[in-house]
Formats: structure tokens, sequence, C-alpha cells
């Protein structure tokens, strides 16, 4: 990734030997040996890869439900028994 500022303007992008490491698919050759980053793919990735990480979320957040249900049934007879 790289910042790079041109008058008032920040301009970000991607560097393509970055991108290449990570997938070679990512980057294109022209003629005269320029590399380019095709953005479809890696924005198709990023969106796959945001899916997998909603799903861990979601998972999670369940168990975090369910563990916070049993904590709450196995610590109320204690809060009872100090009440009294």
């Amino acid at each position: 990734m790289y910042n790079g500022e041109s008058g008032n303007v920040i301009h970000r992008g991607l560097i393509a030997q970055d991108a290449m490491k990570i997938d070679p698919a990512y980057v294109t050759r022209s003629a005269d040996g320029t590399m380019g980053v095709r953005l479809s793919s890696v924005i198709a990735d990023l969106i796959g890869a945001i899916k997998d990480q909603q799903q861990t979320i979601e998972k999670q957040r369940a168990t975090i439900n369910k563990l916070e249900l049993k904590s709450s049934r196995i610590l109320a007879p204690l809060g009872a028994s100090q009440a009294s």
C-alpha cells in the first residue's frame, strides 16, 4: 500500500509487487513490463474474506450467548443464597 500526495489530493493504492506476493493472479503485465493490479480480483477476494469473517463473528456471538446463559444459571443460586 502506498500513500502519495499530489497537490491537495491524497492518493492511495496497491503496489503490484506487494500484491503479487499475496496472489500472482492479482497482477497484470503490459508488453513493456509495466505491472498493474487487477483491483476487481482483489475486491472479490476481500468480499469473500469479509463474509467468512462475519460467519466467524456470528458463531462466536452465539457461543458467548450460550456461555452467558450457562454462567447466569450457575451464579443465580449463589446470589439467592447470599440474599438470605
